[in-house]
């Protein structure tokens, strides 16, 4: 015990060995009982609310412990959680790491009333409903691990991300303030003052101000999904299904339809896969970007998760737990938020108004998968280079060659949905409009000012909207010039391959007028002037908008 604590006496009080417990080097410290046990140095021992253990209690920067897990509540305070979390300390808040059992108890609430209505309708007796509870403890208990799963790795990839993503952090929770949906002094987050320290100093939120973020970005969603039609829509029933053991789903399935919160299960499914998918702030920057509302945005995210399988990309990254670093897992879903947000508001600007959800997903998946295996063939030579050292970066890493790949042609696979939308607008078969668009691409220069903008760093929050609308202009400008080269080549037949929508755009360029020619000295010009900047990027950009309005 002594070599435990570093306590020198034989005996000491049981206050003294609480106290010096606490202060002791450990992998985990975990509460599992009551009462507040660390605190802020600022804080004083009135500010824990606990009377009854000040004598015990320690100051965050004394306990010196790696990970601290809160099985009880209120076992630090906020203050003490964010004074340990910004010392290196690893540590969630109390109510992430209880979050099991309330749902737990949720799911046994819902599966009762699931099967009361069997009962009510004398197709289950008493004793039978209690065996099938029995017998569905463990996939119960699977669900709810799941959940927490899911709802951790969204805080992990927040953290990992946290300095770059402070500013919007920040706008969010003024905007909450604004709605009167959030108190910062209540909660514990920043105040302006500490916010500009933190900037200043490249910080960003710890891992316990996130969590509070996080629930936050949940409590207003869910408000926003249950008062819309979004759990009433047939693309979502799914999801009723997918929230109870599947024995439960597959023996009582007449009874879903009439549970009585149905809508609420589905509104929370939909509310926190989303936001355990997208991050704290998908919602807040999807809106900032688009001005769209909520539904709006949930029904894009909806067929961009489909369209590109999300769900079982990030499956594949997570079955590689405790096979390589975590890091570089967290650096894989990154990436795939980064694409699900971008394709979140493109199906928001061009597919927003698509009356059928699992219709247009799939329409658009159909393109993804068709091509997925092909864009090694398809991309330009700068494209392929940077794709390449991806794939390679990752497969050192212990990444599996066919995830490396996956993860490797995020950037240039968003292309699928503009590749589509050509498709169906001119006629033409997918493989031909793809040749043609990544050709277009390589001719009008896109794909080096898209690898320029890839290496520009956001200075805050305008610098990064600024990157997403130029991304978002390229991306206009290729499919505006792909289109306006099969417009001008002819009809294309309907067994055209890919070398015919290449041939096209060869066609197109060399016939074209001096506007090509401008754009192209002009991305020479800003590229021999030195690394490129925001400003230099939109000056580009504005050129080829230029060219593709013909």
């Amino acid at each position: 015990m002594k070599a435990l604590t570093g306590l020198s006496f034989d005996a000491v009080t049981p206050q003294e060995l609480m106290r010096a417990l606490l202060k002791s080097p450990a992998d985990l410290l975990w509460f599992g009982g009551i009462g507040t046990f660390i605190k802020a140095v600022h804080q004083s021992h009135g500010d824990a609310g606990d009377r009854a253990n000040d004598a015990i209690r320690v100051d965050a920067p004394e306990v010196r412990a790696k990970v601290i897990g809160e099985g009880a509540n209120l076992g630090v305070t906020q203050a003490g959680r964010i004074a340990f979390a910004q010392a290196g300390g690893r540590i969630n808040t109390d109510a992430i790491d209880n979050s099991a059992g309330v749902d737990t108890s949720d799911h046994e609430v819902n599966l009762k009333i699931l099967l009361n209505a069997a009962i009510t309708e004398n197709a289950l007796t008493m004793d039978e409903r209690d065996a099938v509870l029995s017998e569905l403890t463990d996939s119960v208990a699977a669900h709810v691990l799941l959940d927490n799963y899911e709802q951790t790795l969204a805080l992990s990839i927040a953290q990992a991300n946290a300095p770059a993503e402070f500013d919007d952090a920040m706008r969010m929770i003024h905007e909450l303030e604004r709605r009167g949906k959030l108190n910062r002094a209540v909660e514990g987050l920043p105040n302006d003052d500490v916010a500009r320290e933190r900037a200043q100093k490249g910080e960003g939120l710890t891992r316990p101000e996130l969590a509070v973020l996080l629930a936050y970005a949940k409590l207003t969603l869910f408000e926003e999904v249950i008062a819309s039609d979004l759990p009433d829509d047939p693309a979502f029933a799914p999801l009723l299904a997918a929230y109870f053991p599947p024995a439960a789903s597959a023996r009582f399935a007449a009874y879903l339809p009439k549970h009585r919160l149905k809508r609420e299960i589905i509104g929370t499914v939909l509310v926190n896969r989303l936001v355990n998918e997208g991050g704290p702030l998908f919602m807040h920057l999807a809106q900032q970007a688009s001005g769209a509302g909520a539904p709006a945005i949930v029904r894009a995210y909806g067929i961009a998760t489909l369209a590109f399988g999300i769900d079982q990309l990030r499956a594949r990254i997570n079955a590689l737990d405790g096979r390589i670093e975590a890091s570089v897992q967290i650096a894989m879903h990154h990436d795939v938020v980064s694409l699900l947000q971008r394709q979140t508001l493109w199906m928001l600007r061009n597919a927003g108004h698509a009356p059928d959800i699992a219709e247009t997903a799939a329409l658009y998946g159909r393109g993804a998968e068709a091509l997925k295996d092909t864009f090694s063939t398809l991309v330009s030579p700068i494209e392929f280079e940077w794709i390449d050292a991806v794939i390679r970066d990752l497969r050192e890493k212990g990444v599996p060659h066919d995830l490396a790949e996956a993860i490797g042609i995020l950037p240039v696979i968003a292309a699928v949905t503009d590749i589509v939308r050509i498709s169906a607008d001119a006629g033409a078969p997918i493989d031909a409009v793809a040749g043609a668009f990544f050709e277009a691409g390589e001719a009008a220069g896109i794909d080096r000012l898209r690898a320029a903008a890839a290496k520009v760093r956001p200075g805050g929050h305008w610098d990064r909207l600024a990157l997403q609308r130029i991304g978002d202009d390229l991306n206009a400008s290729q499919r505006a010039l792909a289109s306006l080269a099969l417009r001008q080549c002819g009809s294309l037949g309907g067994d055209a391959k890919r070398d015919e929508g290449v041939a096209a755009v060869k066609r197109w360029t060399e016939g074209s007028d001096v506007r090509l020619a401008q754009a192209r000295a002009l991305i020479q010009d800003l590229e021999r002037s030195g690394p490129f900047t925001v400003a230099k990027l939109m000056l580009a950009v504005g050129q080829l908008r230029d060219l593709a309005q013909g």
